[in-house]
């Protein structure tokens, strides 16, 4: 009975150091919530989301749970060009870089359209038109106010 016990407790000491060590090559880590071990990784997600970052995602996580984990995506958000940079590529993968075009994917349904998130994955919500627009516009209504003030501070001094 004894050797049954110290031969159950020497494997679960090898599979617990085997598993632990896997873990520290910085591709992920391992929580336990509600009771059950949850393996997360790193993803990057930059760009019109509400709050730009590094999250961890849990495995098995879809393209859009990432950015969900991120907020969302913003109203000057472009969804059908987001991009994907894969920090590893697979074998038969000829470019690091995916583009999504997430509204097909909102009017189809047909997830083939969201491509796997790998560890160290970086996700890029690029802007609409329009915004680069509205930031011109304000800093053109900033400069427009200045000049609005010198000329009243001249017609007001010289009278």
């Amino acid at each position: 009975m004894k050797k049954i016990n110290y031969s159950v407790l020497l494997i679960m000491l090898v599979v617990n150091i085997s598993w632990a060590q896997g873990f520290n090559t910085g591709s992920g880590t391992a929580t336990i919530q509600s009771g059950k071990s949850v393996v997360t990784f790193p993803v990057q997600i930059w760009g019109e989301v509400a709050r730009p970052g590094v999250y961890d995602v849990p495995s098995g996580s879809d393209f859009l749970a990432a950015i969900s984990y991120a907020g969302g995506p913003t109203d000057m958000a472009k969804l059908t060009d987001v991009r994907l940079i894969r920090a590893k590529m697979l074998e038969g993968e000829s470019t690091p870089m995916v583009k999504i075009d997430v509204e097909a994917y909102l009017v189809s349904g047909d997830k083939k359209n969201l491509p796997e998130i790998r560890p160290g994955d970086t996700i890029i919500v690029s802007p609409r038109f329009w915004k680069g627009i509205r930031i011109s516009m304000g800093n053109v209504q900033a400069v427009l106010s200045l000049f609005n003030a010198i000329v009243l501070i001249q017609y007001y001094s010289g009278r």
